[in-house]
């Protein structure tokens, strides 16, 4: 058999099966999501700790759905020993953007200060929270710090703002009305937003 024969041979087994793996791990990504979304944590245990598993998907992708699984059992003893966990890892800006911006949602969700602060003072430090960090910032100083004319100001000044600020300031007004169990006024700002981008929408 020629040397060009075996080397094309060679790639196409090479590539094959890595478009094989990448179809399996897809499959099983979507599985694993779909037992968090039916809240079948059985299930989910199951798979996640099957050796097959382990050994297709990256350790961050386990310990990230795991931390996914505890959230959404709102077990706060395990979402914290896997923010701990977090903390000791090496990981990319995108990967801490996805496990503190999680993290910092749930514990300020439960009232947890002090790991709602330990998430706040990680994503402060990241490159890539761009505008979101914003946000965040209004959160943590209402809910955190307690500085009820944060919130004050963004409602007065909310008239004065036009198109996607305006809708994005409705969107947070919502958002931190909704961490303080304010149904009426989660539903109002919520609202707007809906309305004001319906209109941007329709000037584009």
């Amino acid at each position: 058999m020629k040397t060009t024969t075996v080397l094309i041979i060679c790639l196409i087994i090479v590539f094959g099966s890595e478009i094989i793996m990448t179809v399996v791990r897809k499959a099983n990504l979507d599985k694993l999501a779909g037992y968090l979304m039916d809240g079948n944590f059985t299930a989910f245990d199951k798979l996640i700790n099957n050796k097959f598993i382990k050994f297709i998907l990256p350790g961050f992708n386990i310990e990230y759905l795991c931390l996914n699984r505890y959230i959404a059992e709102m077990n706060d003893e395990k979402v914290r020993e896997y923010v701990d966990q977090f903390l000791t890892r090496k990981m990319s800006d995108v990967q801490k953007k996805a496990v503190y911006q999680q993290g910092f949602n749930y514990f300020i969700f439960r009232n947890d200060e002090k790991y709602g602060r330990k998430c706040y003072e990680e994503l402060k430090k990241l490159s890539n929270m761009g505008e979101q960090l914003k946000n965040v910032d209004a959160i943590f100083e209402v809910l955190i710090e307690k500085k009820e004319d944060v919130l004050e100001k963004l409602i007065k000044d909310n008239d004065s703002l036009s198109g996607k600020e305006r809708v994005d300031n409705e969107a947070l007004i919502a958002q931190i009305y909704s961490y303080k169990g304010d149904e009426k006024n989660t539903e109002e700002y919520f609202k707007k937003a809906l309305e004001d981008k319906k209109k941007l929408d329709g000037e584009k």
